[in-house]
């Protein structure tokens, strides 16, 4: 299903997250005060619009609350605190914002941010992972504790039941997905075998996943 979504800001991050979603064929609005910034993506974005400023009197003439959705990528952390409250007091449904640091996320929160980014950290997160564990695919890191990896299956998990990887690490880690092959299996019972060349989904403290995918694959000698 097509979402309307739209995003302050276009630099890199701004940038990234609307050629994205509009790739995925979603509806983007694109705001930035640069011109040039905004003529880039003419031909990659639904609509795009320059702006003087960005005011509560601006954004409501481009019908802001009607969006399901709208980032802050601005990188300026007074500007994006202001920018959240007004989306806010215009009743947008839902707001993602980027923080520079813990205090700036914390605010953004305060203010009724949706969700909070933390690029910078989160990307760190995830070249140190892939270092440690070369057998990680991806990480969606949910807090700064709880993270998401997709990776293949390390040795030691060959030919054990999902029951049994789900407890070898001190704190557990759960197994949200099997992909075998071309097929996926959601929610895999805890009798449920992985084989080798298996790729698992799971979920837990960073300390147990990287203590579990730290071991080599069974393509690794």
């Amino acid at each position: 299903m097509q979402s309307q979504i739209a995003v302050i800001g276009l630099g890199l991050f701004g940038s990234a997250v609307a050629t994205t979603l509009a790739a995925l064929d979603h509806h983007v609005l694109g705001i930035d005060i640069d011109e040039q910034m905004v003529n880039a993506h003419m031909h990659t974005l639904a609509e795009v619009v320059t702006v003087p400023e960005v005011n509560e009197a601006i954004l409501q003439s481009l019908s802001i609350a009607e969006y399901d959705t709208v980032v802050i990528g601005i990188t300026d952390i007074e500007a994006s605190l202001m920018i959240a409250q007004m989306l806010r007091d215009l009743g947008v449904r839902h707001i993602v914002c980027k923080a520079k640091s813990a205090i700036h996320g914390k605010i953004l929160s305060r203010i009724g941010v949706d969700r909070v980014i933390y690029p910078e950290r989160d990307m760190g997160i995830r070249v140190a992972q892939t270092l440690v564990a070369k057998n990680i695919i991806e990480t969606i890191v949910l807090t700064s504790t709880q993270h998401v990896v997709t990776a293949r299956a390390p040795h030691s998990c060959i030919g054990q039941p999902v029951g049994t990887i789900q407890w070898k690490t001190p704190n557990g880690v759960t197994v949200l997905a099997i992909q075998r092959d071309s097929e996926v299996f959601g929610h895999p019972g805890s009798t449920v075998e992985v084989h080798a060349g298996d790729i698992l989904v799971l979920l837990g403290r960073s300390d147990d996943l990287a203590a579990l995918l730290a071991e080599p694959t069974s393509t690794e000698s």
